[in-house]
């Protein structure tokens, strides 16, 4: 990306104009990230992950975590926060904010995210473990006709799926 310091510090604070700054690192980061992750160009059948990315698991997992990333860059170019800490020029920008520790850290995250997919903050280490309830016993006080019948339309009400309350100060109940 060619910008100069001014466009940097226009960023950083986000003076006016700032948003054209940011859309040009926002492309320069993508190609950046889809060079870093990735071998090939989309529809060239050797396109494939570095194998320090293999745990993304395939190149489409791999573009999810690129938008992921660069949706967080955004979040963060917006409050003002991206470029925090940054003292060098503006040929350093994309290595400042796409450094190989990071990504990789990052890369790891995410794939740890999915694999949970998405839940975070679940009890572990000796906390109790969720009580789950089935559907129905809400389904069967709720709705007394279906209770009574056992089904409805030719849905079996014993068959319905299971919910989960979850109230982070109390666990999953």
């Amino acid at each position: 990306m060619s910008a100069t310091q001014q466009e940097l510090d226009r960023l950083a604070s986000l003076e006016a104009g700032w948003e054209s700054v940011w859309r040009r690192l926002w492309e320069a980061l993508d190609e950046r990230l889809h060079g870093m992750l990735m071998h090939g160009s989309v529809g060239d059948p050797s396109w494939a992950l570095k194998t320090q990315y293999s745990m993304l698991g395939d190149v489409h997992r791999a573009q999810d975590f690129i938008c992921d990333l660069l949706v967080d860059f955004h979040r963060r170019a917006e409050s003002g926060t991206l470029l925090a800490g940054f003292k060098g020029g503006p040929d350093q920008v994309l290595a400042f904010l796409t450094a190989g520790t990071f990504v990789r850290h990052r890369a790891l995250d995410f794939t740890a995210r999915q694999a949970r997919v998405g839940i975070t903050g679940m009890p572990g280490g000796g906390t109790p473990t969720p009580i789950v309830h089935p559907l129905e016993e809400e389904a069967a006080s709720s709705i007394p006709e279906i209770a009574s019948k056992g089904s409805c339309a030719g849905v079996d009400v014993m068959r319905y799926p299971i919910v989960i309350s979850w109230e982070t100060s109390r666990g999953i109940d």
